[in-house]
This record gives C-alpha cells, structure tokens and sequence, in this order.
C-alpha cells in the first residue's frame, strides 16, 4: 500500500481541431471534436467475464468548506472496496478530484489517504483507469497528467473480444465549450457562483428558499445540462456508439440514443455509478439510510447487444 505522494505533473499538450474543418455552430463544433478525440483513444479488451464499475464528478477536495465530497467519502470506501473485492476494474471518468476548489492537487491526496491507498489497490492488479474532466485543468488550463503517480487519460474506448463492440467513455465536458476551450474562465466563474450556493447542510436548497437570483442560476444551470445531454445523446445517436460520460451530474439509464450518463458523488448519502457485466449494463446507487447502513440498488438495466 503506498502511503508517500507521488509527484503529480502537467501537461499543456490539448487536440487542435483541424484547421480546414468547419465549426459553424456550437453543436457541431462538439460533434467534430468528440469525433476527433474517438479516433484518437486508445482501446482496452475486455470480456463477458470482466466486471467494470464506473463513477464519476466525485469532486474530492481538500476537505473544506468548499468540499461536497466529504460527507459522502465513507459511502464511497465502502462502495469501492466492495468493487475491489468482486474483482471489479474500475474506471473514473473525470472529475474525481476538483482543482476549482483548491489549487494543489497535493492538498486532496492528504485529505483522502484512505482513498488514494484504495486507488493505488486497485491499479497493483491492472484494474484502474482514470481520466481527467474540466475540474482537473490547472489554473492556466493544463491537462493533468497524473495522479499520484498514477496516469490519467481523456477517453477509453473498450473493445469486447468476442463481439468487437466498442464502448466510448470520457467525461462529457468535450462538447461545453465553456469547460473545455475556456475553462480557465469557467473556473473563476463557478468560484463566483459558489456565492449563491443551493445547498443548505450539505442538501439541496428548497426552492421556497432560494433567492430569485438563486433560482435564475439554478434554471440557467439547467438549461445548459440538458443541451450537453442532447449534444452528447446526438453524437451516440449519429454514431450508433455506445457512449457513457459523466459531467452533468445527472444519471441517465434508459435513453433512445446510446448514451448512458454515470451521474456524480456529491448529492447527500448518495452516489450513482454504472456496472457493466456479462453483455448488461446498470446504472445503480449507493445509498446511506438514516441508520448509517450501505445500501446497493438497480436504477435501469440495458442489454449492450441492441447498439454497435
């Protein structure tokens, strides 16, 4: 069990989108680069006997007050070290820690020990994968290259040996403009909202309670997660490519198109999370009850058979 940081690195190194391509509008725009970035990634074999676990917008911090995590961090052990323990690998598609919240990457890997030696577990059997989202861009917008001593990709795709289906997984923020080209902006702006937070004690405000300007951020919030989810639904659509993501927040396991969003780990006592075993996919949550027990349960069930 490793117990001593590694250092962590930065790269600046990002995909330029070719220079003759057309970009006339922002649907497009995202359609040609989560093209590119698929074309680009790399791909994992697996098979109906491997057991996959995905979580996502964890948002680790450095345990203060800006760090919704936290309270959700003895659900997520017990949750992963279940995982660990069946045989699981497990893929983080971004986001797991939040560099908006705290500058030092460092700061996050002494407040979440537990975690990292767990991370560390689970990559000792080549059953790790990480991949970055917008929240783990540096101040000047570099790429994360690590974690830990531990490497952090864009995207996987996951090819079954015996079907040649492919699987496409990176965190979403590919096609939001604002985290993606301009998330240095995006960063100062979301520190700025943390102002009119909607969360009271760790729970999301009630909307008799909210301000009209909280309210005006909570629609526009909105608004802006269900364009993502038509952008990302399309490419899948378009593409007839299984496609799961992240960065919304919120969970998708049954849609038209092939596309499957893991949800997050912030919401009080609940994290949501996508298994894939033996040709099925679930989207799932762990629960804590008022009594502090762990619970397990099946939100949608999806047979991968029916896409390419």
């Amino acid at each position: 069990m490793i117990t001593t940081p590694h250092k962590t690195t930065f790269t600046t190194t990002w995909p330029q989108p070719s220079k003759t391509a057309a970009l006339p509008s922002l649907p497009s725009w995202s359609q040609h680069r989560l093209n590119q970035l698929f074309t680009q990634t790399r791909e994992i074999p697996f098979n109906d006997q491997t057991r996959l676990i995905f979580f996502s917008d964890l948002h680790r911090g450095d345990k203060s007050a800006a760090d919704e995590f936290a309270p959700n961090e003895p659900l997520f052990l017990h949750a992963l070290t279940h995982y660990y323990t069946n045989g699981y690998t497990y893929i983080e598609v971004g986001d797991g820690d939040d560099l908006w919240s705290t500058n030092r990457f460092q700061d996050i890997r002494q407040a979440y020990a537990a975690v990292f030696n767990l991370l560390h577990r689970f990559a000792d059997h080549n059953r790790l994968h990480l991949l970055f989202g917008n929240h783990e861009l540096g101040p000047q917008t570099q790429i994360l290259q690590d974690k830990d001593g531990l490497p952090v990709e864009e995207a996987l795709i996951l090819r079954h040996t015996r079907t040649n289906q492919r699987i496409f997984v990176t965190h979403g923020h590919q096609v939001d403009f604002w985290c993606d080209r301009w998330a240095g902006f995006s960063r100062r702006f979301v520190n700025f909202l943390r102002l009119f937070s909607l969360h009271e004690d760790g729970k999301l405000m009630r909307q008799e309670k909210r301000s009209m300007l909280q309210n005006m951020v909570a629609n526009w919030s909105t608004q802006q997660q269900e364009q993502l989810e038509q952008r990302l639904a399309a490419w899948a659509q378009h593409r007839n490519q299984v496609l799961i993501s992240g960065h919304t927040h919120r969970p998708v396991g049954l849609h038209t198109a092939p596309y499957f969003n893991i949800g997050s780990g912030v919401e009080h006592a609940l994290i949501t999370g996508i298994e894939i075993q033996r040709g099925m996919l679930k989207l799932i949550r762990w629960v804590q009850t008022e009594t502090a027990v762990y619970q397990r349960e099946v939100l949608h069930r999806a047979p991968l058979q029916h896409w390419g």
